[in-house]
């Protein structure tokens, strides 16, 4: 009885062994690049650095590409950043 169990038991993992590999599918190695970017992906310290630095950089792009225009009161009036008055005040 001991000897059937362990065979049919020795059976039912060779198969599920051999389907396992089966729907793997073709194996192909990985390249060292492809090895490291998929580790630090799931590396949830690494992630979120990434995101910050990205982030980072987009808040640098977005200052760069707007100026700064200041208002300014002249003559008792606010003049509109860039423009000159539109409205004269006596």
């Amino acid at each position: 009885m001991q000897t059937r169990c362990r065979f049919t038991l020795t059976l039912v993992l060779l198969a599920a062994l051999a389907a396992s590999c089966a729907a793997a599918g073709e194996l192909r190695p990985l390249t060292l690049a492809e090895a490291l970017e998929t580790a630090l992906e799931h590396n949830t310290s690494h992630a979120l650095f990434l995101w910050e630095q990205d982030l980072a950089q987009r808040r640098a792009a977005s200052r760069s590409s707007r100026r700064s225009r200041r208002s300014s009161i002249r003559r008792g009036c606010r003049t509109a950043p860039g423009r000159g008055p539109t409205v004269r005040c006596p």
